[in-house]
């Protein structure tokens, strides 16, 4: 399972911040033959119920590390709040394809 360090105090302990460029950015670090665009992960976010955040507001985005770690970099834009068990089962599920 993968690890996460120093996320946002203006969130919940259980859930993260990310954007679609955030997780376009993570599944070509993840597997790089997948071919996916940031607006099908938007159009995924809102098939699963996911609602953006306000525009203008900013956010402690996530980053993966080229040994396994996530850390958090500041960031500004729309952005989604997914619970930390759900991110973890999808991502585990992308990296048992």
């Amino acid at each position: 399972m993968v690890n996460f360090t120093g996320f946002s105090k203006k969130v919940a302990e259980d859930e993260i911040c990310v954007a679609p460029n955030d997780l376009l950015l993570l599944l070509r670090k993840t597997n790089p033959k997948l071919i996916i665009s940031a607006s099908e992960i938007r159009k995924i976010l809102k098939k699963w119920d996911f609602e953006p955040q306000n525009n203008t507001k900013s956010y402690q985005g996530i980053e993966l590390l080229s040994h396994g770690e996530f850390v958090k970099i500041e960031r500004r834009g729309r952005y989604y709040i997914i619970k930390k068990d759900l991110f973890y089962k999808i991502f585990d599920a992308m990296m048992q394809e």
